[in-house]
């Protein structure tokens, strides 16, 4: 893993773990699947338009 992301993801773990408010972590869990969903919603375009393989096919 990059040192960028191993940053993000370390302080993110930081974040979830002293966090308290259980609205707050709802509210990060809810953030967290929408930018999944995002991300997986560019993959399939981009596998669509041939920029990426197709991991079904390959």
């Amino acid at each position: 893993m990059e040192m960028h992301r191993n940053f993000a993801l370390q302080r993110f773990r930081r974040d979830i773990e002293t966090c308290t408010d259980v609205k707050e972590l709802q509210n990060m869990s809810v953030k967290l699947m929408q930018l999944y969903l995002r991300q997986q919603d560019t993959v399939n375009q981009l596998v669509k338009k041939g920029w990426l393989p197709d991991e079904a096919n390959t």
